[in-house]
């Protein structure tokens, strides 16, 4: 019977105070839901982006260096125990002539696996497949081209592909922010995978490992980055030396290439000269054998010749023969008839015979010199017409091969030298007739005087011994005339023997110069082919020298290589990896402090609530008492009212908080990257959390109330609560002020002091409203500012152009020529240098950015302000001026020094002499002076800040990407890379807070409706006594509602300020290693917590109005407490 009346008594209060049971429950389920939701999304989104991570198998660590891994290197890396290395290529390419650029992998086979989204993976040389977020440009099937910039030793094969399908990567999970790029504009667009067989490079570009320690680890957790950073050193620490080996074995092998090509250079100049001197002495022995045959040539013209005068002789001795014999016949007559005479005559004969005897012998020599001139006449002759006839077959042949005569040397000077022989024969032929004609006369005189003499012989003879000395000259006659016959027979038979001779060496020459000719054109022919190989071999030599005194510079230019170890968090382009993890820590940090100040929030709000239940409920717990229920039956009301609200409320919040929340935010966080949708699991212990929250929030005040109210005897319990003991309160005491109050102020007054426990919790409740609100809103103010305070206000330049060292004259003239372009507004020319710093506490290697220039500051390409005081900061000679984040996470202040270790393991000391304003990165600003103090050596630019005229995206990376095509620069640094790391951090986070002002906003309606209630409650007597002597409904509203505004005023000026403390606490706890999130917030800020609670009690005030006008006066004076 007991247990039914209470039972009956305790479902009775949950049906009375609906209004008092729902606002525990919603603020349970607030404070559930913020705590749950906040602290589960956390692991939720690691918990997803590891189980991806771990599918594909994504490295543990990665090392990379300048110059590729060699063998020696993975020797070192393959005797690590308990680890898996697996080695590929990568390199950075454009599209087309666009600036876009896509870095191309390796097919990986065990390690950072790729994610086949549709298609298949490539298999040939020219297939290639693409980025998964690429499937909007192009599809299955298409063409791409792939261009290397840069460079002339291309690490692909080929560059033009066939795309077969689109895949995601584990280490490049970002679909808008894949970090900086060796070529394009500088910041890397998409990726693509190929087969390790289409990169031709003789090193590894990069080595995955994976420890088979780290493979059950959450990679986002503590334990995981404490180990991952234990094999990060001891990598680093094997490393260390193979940049010095590395160095010596490429100039050794450098040197070997160059020697070897040194001599290839000299055995190719020698096989030249050597092919040269060949054909050379070819054409000597064709020479020679041309001016044999023209000897013989000569020798056969002269034996022509003789030939022809040997004709001539037997000729000439034919006619003397005949001429003999007709004479013969005549003297044989004449002696006949003239014997007698000659006889009478003989002395006379005798003295005409002497003198005939010294004619004829005049004659015969005068005949023998003019025969002889006759021969070498005829002789010329011959020889003139035979050249003649070789002269023509030379002329014929050229000009058969359509060679112009007078570009033929040899041809002009036979044409001349034949003409001058020629003109010498016409004179030789002209001195030979004239003599001919003096022969001629003189043997006519001759003739005559034989005949006058042969005329007396035959008369001598014919008169001596007429018929005897006749006969006897006859016979004589006859016998010379005998011999004559037999000689010229003989020479006939010479002269046939010469003419087969002569024809048989006209054939051999024939032969000769055919053979000749064609030999002559078979030089020719190599010859061509000699200058044609010539002039590709001296190409190819003038190539090599430059290639080998390019290599000669490059080996001069060389530099310990670094090897650099990177983990997930660093690993080149894995910026979703950090920011997934940045942004889950962001997400716990803050479920670290919104649910705690909720509850607190809560637990005020609960205890006022409870308070004003148990004060409500002490008649009927006087009466349960008298009716013999102990104190636990009559706490066990107030303990399940307040169980029931508080886990009804937890519950739901709970279940909001594991599957609406993290969903929610896991939608936004995972919109760009390739990680798959959020996997949502239910935490036992963060439910468990929150409900014992809720339980402390919810039941442990009304059993603290309870148990205080019951320790008064049923009889006390029976009667009203006496009424609070008036006393003067401060103000009363100032009397200048007091004496100045109204009446009803008088009474707001008192009111407010009067209910201490109500103003404390009014003044706290909306107070931690609006310090909730003032933080959510502040963080996301702090983040969207950020961006455009530090790349508008502070950073003004557009891009850091950065150049290579050692660079050729050509290399520097072409980047001073597109520094002049007049798209430039400004430049600037400075000393650049990253440093790389592992800090304590940091969680990861951060990185230093040097920048140095020779003024004061950088005229107005970066503005300095003093973190604390705004001021403009000069650079000193003294020290060097540093970020505010860098400041705050190596704890230095002005007047600290810091170190800094250069890639070559040098060490350098810093001193502060200024810490300026900086949200993004880590920056160390020095003017020259204090520069060539730290580093004792010389100033010199090697980077330039540019400030174009047009700032748009667009145009800094088409800026950009004329910069990267040329071989003099390094690398670019845009501000909108960085802007988009920021805006992807400011849009993660900056949702969670805006979820989390709207549950601020939801805890303020519930709290002002709440107090608002129990107000009127409490206090309806006194609003029905002052209506009733006259109030009017708005005077009663505001009698009572004044407090409320008092009080609501005081809460948003306390909330203002604890806010302030809530959201810089947030800023420090929240902010990535490398980014501090600006603490100034703007006037909305401060205004939409302010003007939120004055509209919120706007409402209630009309609500109050109205609830005050529906109250029976008369039914509340009858009512008894």
């Amino acid at each position: 019977m007991k247990k039914s009346i209470l039972n009956k008594d305790i479902r009775l209060s949950f049906r009375q105070s609906k209004g008092r049971f729902l606002s525990i429950m919603f603020l349970m389920m607030l404070g559930s839901f913020a705590l749950v939701g906040l602290k589960a999304a956390s692991p939720d989104i690691e918990n997803s982006a590891n189980r991806y991570l771990s599918q594909m198998k994504m490295m543990d660590v990665a090392v990379m260096s300048d110059y590729g891994i060699s063998k020696a290197d993975q020797k070192e890396l393959n005797a690590i125990p308990n680890t898996y290395v697996e080695y590929g290529y990568f390199t950075d390419t454009v599209i087309g002539d666009s600036s876009a650029s896509v870095r191309v992998f390796s097919k990986t086979d065990k390690i950072s696996q790729f994610k086949l989204v549709s298609g298949y993976f490539p298999t040939k040389e020219d297939q290639v497949a693409l980025a998964s977020f690429c499937q909007r440009k192009y599809k299955i099937g298409d063409s791409i081209t792939l261009n290397e910039e840069g460079t002339n030793e291309y690490a692909l094969k080929r560059h033009t592909f066939t795309v077969t399908g689109f895949v995601n990567s584990s280490e490049l999970a970002s679909t808008i922010s894949l970090g900086s790029s060796n070529s394009g504009s500088g910041t890397l667009s998409a990726y693509a995978v190929v087969t390790p067989k289409t990169f031709q490079s003789s090193v590894y570009t990069v080595a995955r490992l994976r420890y088979n320690n780290l493979k059950t680890l959450n990679s986002f957790g503590d334990s995981y980055r404490k180990k991952v950073k234990q094999h990060e050193d001891e990598l680093e620490k094997l490393l260390a030396d193979n940049g010095k080996k590395c160095l010596s074995e490429i100039k050794a092998q450098a040197q070997t290439k160059i020697a070897d090509g040194e001599a290839k250079i000299q055995t190719s100049q020698q096989a030249l000269a050597d092919a040269q001197q060949q054909l050379r002495n070819a054409q000597d022995q064709i020479d020679q054998k041309r001016a044999d045959l023209e000897v013989a040539q000569g020798q056969l013209t002269e034996k022509e010749s003789l030939l022809a005068q040997g004709a001539a002789q037997i000729a000439q001795a034919e006619q003397t023969l005949a001429s003999s014999k007709a004479k013969l016949d005549t003297a044989a007559a004449q002696l006949s008839s003239g014997w007698g005479q000659l006889n009478q005559m003989k002395t006379q004969l005798d003295q005409a015979a002497s003198q005939l005897s010294a004619a004829k012998e005049n004659v015969t020599n005068t005949q023998a010199t003019l025969a002889i001139a006759q021969a070498e006449l005829e002789k010329g002759q011959m020889q003139l017409a035979a050249a003649k006839t070789d002269l023509q077959t030379k002329i014929a042949a050229l000009q058969a091969q359509g060679i112009d005569l007078a570009t033929v040397p040899e041809i002009v000077a036979a044409q001349t030298q034949l003409a001058q022989e020629e003109a010498k024969l016409n004179l030789a032929r002209a001195e030979l007739e004239q003599k001919q004609a003096e022969f001629q006369t003189g043997l006519s005189q001759y003739k005559s005087q034989e005949a006058l003499y042969q005329a007396g012989l035959a008369q001598y003879q014919s008169a001596a011994e007429a018929l005897n000395a006749k006969q006897a000259e006859y016979d004589a006659g006859l016998a010379q005339y005998q011999s004559g016959q037999a000689t010229l027979k003989n020479k006939q038979a010479d002269y046939q023997a010469g003419q087969v001779r002569l024809a048989q060496a006209k054939q051999q020459i024939a032969d000769g110069q055919a053979q000749l000719d064609q030999a002559q054109a078979t030089l020719n022919d190599k010859k061509t082919e000699y200058e044609k190989q010539k002039k590709d071999a001296e190409t190819k030599i003038k190539n090599g020298q430059a290639d080998i005194q390019k290599a000669k510079d490059e080996v001069a230019g060389l530099s310990v290589p670094t090897y650099r170890v990177y983990t997930r968090r660093t690993f080149p382009g894995a910026d979703e990896y950090t920011t997934t993890g940045n942004r889950a820590y962001g997400i716990s940090a803050v479920g670290n402090a919104f649910p705690i100040v909720l509850y607190l929030v809560a637990a005020l709000v609960t205890v006022t609530t409870m308070t004003r239940f148990v004060s409500e409920e002490r008649t009927n717990a006087g009466v349960l008492k008298a009716l013999g229920y102990r104190n636990q039956d009559v706490v066990k009301k107030f303990v399940v009212y307040g169980l029931v609200s508080s886990l009804l409320g937890t519950v739901m919040g709970s279940l909001l908080g594991t599957y609406f929340l993290p969903y929610i935010l896991g939608k936004t966080i995972f919109k760009t990257s390739t990680y798959p949708a959020l996997r949502l699991n239910f935490y036992w212990e963060i439910s468990l959390i929150a409900l014992v929250c809720s339980v402390l929030c919810g039941v442990v005040p009304a059993l603290y109330i309870a148990h205080k109210e019951l320790k008064e005897k049923p009889s006390q319990l029976l009667l009203p609560k006496a009424p609070t003991k008036g006393s003067k309160i401060l103000l009363e005491r100032i009397d200048f002020i007091w004496r100045r109050l109204s009446f009803t102020q008088k009474v707001t007054a008192r009111n407010i002091f009067r209910y201490k426990q109500r103003m404390l919790m009014t003044i706290f409740g909306v107070a931690g409203s609006v310090a909730l609100l003032f933080a959510g809103l502040g963080m996301s103010s702090s983040m969207e500012g950020m961006g455009n305070r530090q790349y508008g206000e502070i950073i003004k330049y557009d891009a850091v152009i950065s150049q290579k060292h050692h660079l050729k004259s050509d290399e520097q003239a072409a980047i001073n020529h597109l520094l002049a372009d007049k798209k430039i507004a400004k430049k600037r020319g400075i000393y650049q240098e990253i440093f790389t710093k592992k800090i304590k506490g940091a969680k990861d290697e951060q990185s230093l950015a040097l920048f140095v220039t020779t003024g004061k500051d950088f005229h107005h390409f970066i503005e300095l302000y003093d973190s604390q005081s705004k001021a403009s900061l000069n650079l000193s000679s003294h020290g060097a001026v540093i970020s505010q984040k860098l400041a705050t996470i190596m704890h230095v202040s002005v007047g600290d020094t810091f170190e800094v270790t250069s890639d070559e393991g040098k060490r350098y000391k810093i001193k502060v002499s200024g810490i300026t304003e900086m949200y993004a990165g880590h920056f160390i600003f020095m003017n020259q002076d204090y520069y060539q103090t730290v580093f004792a050596r010389k100033f010199q630019e090697n980077a330039y800040l540019i400030k174009l005229k047009d700032s748009s995206s667009k145009n800094v990376q088409d800026t950009a990407a004329a910069f990267m095509k040329l071989t003099g620069v390094r690398a670019v640094v845009q501000n909108t890379g960085i802007l988009e790391q920021i805006d992807v951090i400011v849009k993660s986070l900056g949702f969670v807070m805006q979820i989390l002002t709207v549950a601020s906003i939801l805890l303020a309606i519930v709290i002002l409706y709440n107090l608002m209630n129990i107000n009127v409650a409490e206090r309806i007597r006194e609003l029905s006594t002052i209506k009733v002597l006259g109030f009017h409904n708005k005077e009663v509203t505001l009698y009572i509602y004044r407090e409320t505004i008092l009080l609501s005023v005081i809460g948003i000026i306390v909330g203002l300020f604890l806010g302030n403390i809530l959201h810089r606490s947030l800023l420090e706890t929240i902010a990535p290693d490398a980014f501090l999130l600006n603490p100034a917030v703007s006037v909305f800020v401060y205004l939409v917590p302010v003007f939120s609670i004055i509209m919120i009690l706007i409402v209630l005030g009309f609500m109050v109005n109205a609830i005050l006008r529906r109250i029976d006066m008369l039914e509340a004076l009858k009512s008894v407490d």
